[in-house]
């Protein structure tokens, strides 16, 4: 029920870590992995590709996500996912 290409792909990366419980990557093997255009720059990528996804898996999956950046110089150079998940409390009946 994903809606995005990206949230299928970030959840397909995270659950091959779903023991350890975080995911550390380049930023090229994950642009690579998550089928990234070449164009987006490091904005782009934040906002259009882990802002939707991580929100998107958040409500749909009930994943908490935190992505944190490695900068190498003045760019960044790979990526840590930190995720678990959370037991939301349903509506009996619903």
């Amino acid at each position: 029920g994903l809606r995005s290409l990206y949230s299928t792909n970030l959840l397909r990366l995270l659950m091959g870590q779903k023991s350890s419980g975080f995911l550390a990557i380049t930023l090229a093997d994950f642009r690579h992995a998550m089928e990234i255009p070449d164009s987006y720059r490091m904005a782009d990528i934040n906002r259009r590709v882990i802002g939707t996804a991580t929100k998107e898996l958040k409500e749909k999956a009930d994943l908490e996500i935190e992505c944190t950046a490695t900068k190498r110089g003045g760019s960044v150079h790979s990526l840590r996912f930190e995720f678990k998940t959370v037991a939301q409390s349903r509506l009996p009946g619903v």
